[in-house]
């Protein structure tokens, strides 16, 4: 690759989709993301456009304890 055109950063689903349109419009495209995997962020773009809701987990603990 000799040149970009375009570096998006954040690979959720806003970053992946322009990332593409634009590569297909002929751009050539870096896309950046910090994590090992794609939108894995509580409250990315991502989860809120789906109504996705994580919530923190926690250890479950015996009451007889």
């Amino acid at each position: 690759m000799s040149h970009l055109n375009v570096v998006v950063g954040g690979g959720g689903i806003a970053g992946t989709s322009i990332a593409y349109h634009l590569a297909k419009r002929g751009k050539v495209v870096a896309l950046l993301e910090r994590n090992r995997t794609l939108s894995v962020g509580q409250y990315d773009a991502t989860n809120v456009s789906v109504g996705l809701v994580i919530v923190p987990l926690l250890h479950w603990q015996d009451p007889a304890k």
